[in-house]
């Protein structure tokens, strides 16, 4: 993790699946019964925050935030397509620097991650990911998904020349880190 000269926060794919891998670990050792007696998304998406928070408190101590069901563009809601102003989201979970969008400079936005615990992607949450990495400029998009008892599958989108490629990924507790799905 780092700031180039232009001030713009830069974090590698390593660190992201890392930081993922530590916080799914901690939620499955300390919120095992959100699962057992079958907590909402919500509820776990904000667990999960919280650990993804003490991964990044380097990125916290320089201006570059976590935060659940974020729907602002800097000072303005935040939509789909900004300029059409319709169909409002609420990412599950964001790294971003508050206020980025102002002017739509979008310079430190880093993640967003969209969550289920259903056991197949969700494409609407796919197509989101993907137009929220291609639109604000995240550095990475994460579907989230088939989070239960035992596992987690989790799908990273990010630009490899000059077009988004999804690289899935598999959590499990019996391992605790993500594994990719072709090395499986």
């Amino acid at each position: 993790m780092r700031f180039d000269n232009d001030n713009i926060f830069h974090i590698c794919k390593e660190e992201i699946l890392s930081a993922f891998s530590k916080a799914l670990t901690t939620l499955f050792e300390n919120d095992d019964l959100l699962f057992e007696f079958g907590a909402d998304e919500r509820t776990i998406t904000g667990r999960l925050a919280m650990y993804l928070h003490d991964e990044f408190t380097y990125a916290e101590a320089h201006g570059i935030t976590i935060d659940i069901e974020y729907n602002r563009d800097a000072d303005k809601v935040k939509y789909e397509h900004q300029q059409e102003k319709k169909n409002r989201i609420f990412p599950d979970i964001i790294l971003h620097q508050r206020g980025s969008g102002k002017n739509q400079e979008y310079k430190n936005d880093i993640f967003y991650c969209e969550m289920k615990k259903s056991s197949t992607p969700n494409a609407s949450d796919k197509e989101k990911v993907i137009r929220q990495l291609d639109e604000r400029k995240y550095q990475y998009g994460i579907n989230l998904y088939y989070i239960n008892h035992w596992e987690a599958k989790l799908d990273l989108y990010l630009y490899s020349e000059n077009k988004i490629i999804c690289l899935p990924y598999c959590y499990s507790k019996s391992y605790n880190y993500l594994l990719s799905k072709e090395n499986k």
